[in-house]
């Protein structure tokens, strides 16, 4: 009777906490003036689980038929863990151009205080031979991490500017090592990159934003006694 009370719990806790599949959402904007253009890509769940890549790139074109920059590369995984990475690769039209590079939201279920959370993006600029800036517009960041749609956990990477013919990374990762706790409860997490690119410049960059909640030390007793039954059943039904 004990064994199934506590195989009972295990499934009530692995239900509970088991958040529903469904597609996210990329969305890429390319703005220069008034005018703009968005492209959206659906990207579908299984299991929990998305992984998709742009299969070529993309004209960012608008109404007019003005291009205002060019989608090189573009991939998203994501997991109910969860975690997201993003990554872009992008070049300037002929005249600077705000690109807005966005993942929808990435459900994780319901975590209370998740303690082993962090973020890290990296991003990078190639310039022609008149230099290259990129300048960051989360306050001067290039990627923000949210978590509950509008809860900002980090904001990374500062804009900066290159000479001629030149490629350079610039990096940030919160926290510096290890991880830290949101003391929050965490339904949903999504990435960003947003900031202005100088003429016929290239940028790309990379990202993972990750939140884990470490099991609970009463959900480790739990899985331990449950372990401990099972081995005593099956020590029983061998003898």
């Amino acid at each position: 009777m004990k064994i199934k009370m506590i195989v009972a719990a295990m499934l009530l806790l692995a239900v509970s906490v088991a958040p529903a599949s469904a597609a996210m959402l990329v969305t890429v904007t390319a703005s220069s003036g008034n005018l703009s253009a968005t492209q959206q890509f659906i990207v579908q769940s299984t299991g929990g689980s998305s992984s998709w890549v742009l299969p070529a790139s993309i004209a960012l074109v608008d109404t007019y038929g003005s291009q205002l920059g060019t989608i090189k590369n573009l991939d998203i995984e994501s997991n109910d863990d969860p975690y997201v990475n993003l990554r872009f690769a992008v070049e300037a039209g002929t005249l600077d151009t705000t690109f807005n590079i966005s993942s929808s939201l990435v459900s994780s279920g319901i975590f209370v205080n998740p303690d082993l959370c962090y973020a890290t993006a990296g991003v990078t600029l190639t310039s022609d031979s008149d230099g290259a800036t990129i300048v960051g517009l989360f306050n001067g960041k290039v990627y923000q991490a949210r978590y509950n749609s509008t809860a900002v956990f980090a904001e990374l990477v500062n804009g900066y500017a290159i000479g001629a013919d030149r490629t350079i990374t610039s990096s940030e990762r919160n926290p510096a090592i290890g991880s830290q706790t949101i003391f929050d409860s965490v339904a949903t997490i999504q990435s960003d990159f947003s900031f202005t690119l100088s003429a016929l410049d290239q940028a790309s960059g990379t990202s993972r934003f990750e939140v884990v909640n470490a099991p609970e030390p009463a959900t480790m007793s739990l899985l331990a006694l449950g372990a401990i039954g099972l081995l005593a059943k099956r020590k029983r039904s061998n003898g």
